[in-house]
């Protein structure tokens, strides 16, 4: 668990990430699915649906996307 000050220390650091616009752009290569740039409602379909992770995902998990 970590103390207040590295939690403060973490929150600042994080939004430094979240600011930066070069991490905001959306690397999913399905650049023709209508939720292409919006990567919080895509996530929260994939969640609903209980879907595959979006193809942006897949290479940090390795997965192939398909069926189970």
């Amino acid at each position: 668990m970590r103390t207040k000050e590295e939690n403060n220390k973490f929150v600042i650091e994080s939004m430094k990430i979240v600011n930066d616009p070069e991490n905001l752009k959306c690397t999913c290569p399905n650049t023709v699915c209508v939720w292409h740039g919006r990567c919080r409602e895509c996530v929260a379909i994939h969640r609903y649906k209980k879907d595959h992770i979006p193809e942006c995902f897949q290479m940090i998990f390795g997965d192939e996307g398909g069926e189970k």
